[in-house]
């Protein structure tokens, strides 16, 4: 699989899961990926996909197909004793097919690095083998080929972000906290959760913030953060 040469590439790479998986069911923080590969690598969050390859859009719409399917997982709970409360805890795990990446100019040869790592594994309880996955699949994009809308009225998050844009009109939206380490230290971020939606003010440049979004464009980008996808709706509603 050869890569096509531009200012920007992105390597969308796919891992199958092998064993149950204990975490976050919404999605795996880039920052997960960058501590399972213990590389400084820029990647989005992964997303829970039931997709068994990844392919090469042919548009920007394409281009987040595998990123609007997500797969919903169904929770399997269990109980074990906690020795520091001595009592019995409800715990649970989750059986996902595959999640999948996109890293943002990536080193040529980190496909050899990913295949020479004897261990990839996402989220809690991977000293027991949970989050256990093989990278079965990957292709390079160059999204320098797209045809970027010109004419759009919203963005929806893909991603969570931390402050709303400023070419948004800014009203009351959802927030939470998510735990973000770096460097061993443990930071409580205040975000915007992923599937929230934003009218773009009139005037704006609708090619640029498309190529923003899509590139992840935004404080911690290089997280994950900050991914958002474009759509025309007619005014009055949502539309397709």
């Amino acid at each position: 699989m050869a890569s096509k040469k531009s200012s920007n590439k992105i390597l969308r790479i796919l891992f199958e899961f092998r064993s149950e998986y204990i975490g976050c069911s919404k999605y795996i923080t880039g920052n997960a990926l960058r501590y399972a590969l213990s590389m400084p690598i820029s990647t989005s969050i992964g997303i829970f996909t039931d997709y068994h390859q990844v392919w090469v859009p042919d548009s920007y719409q394409n281009f987040f197909k595998i990123r609007k399917k997500k797969s919903f997982l169904k929770p399997y709970f269990y109980f074990i004793w906690d020795k520091y409360t001595q009592k019995r805890v409800r715990k649970c795990f989750y059986t996902p097919n595959s999640v999948t990446f996109d890293l943002t100019n990536p080193p040529e040869d980190i496909i050899d690095q990913i295949q020479n790592l004897s261990l990839i594994q996402f989220g809690g309880g991977r000293n027991l083998g949970y989050g256990t996955t093989e990278l079965i699949h990957w292709v390079w994009i160059d999204p320098n080929f797209f045809e970027y809308p010109e004419d759009a009225t919203h963005i929806t998050l893909l991603s969570p972000i931390l402050y709303i844009p400023s070419f948004v009109h800014k009203y009351a939206c959802r927030k939470e906290y998510e735990i973000f380490w770096n460097h061993g230290k443990k930071n409580k971020l205040h975000i915007i959760p992923p599937g929230q939606f934003f009218r773009i003010k009139s005037g704006k440049d609708i090619k640029k913030i498309s190529q923003k979004g899509l590139l992840k464009k935004a404080l911690l980008g290089q997280f994950g953060y900050g991914e958002f996808f474009l759509a025309n709706w007619p005014k009055g509603g949502k539309g397709n």
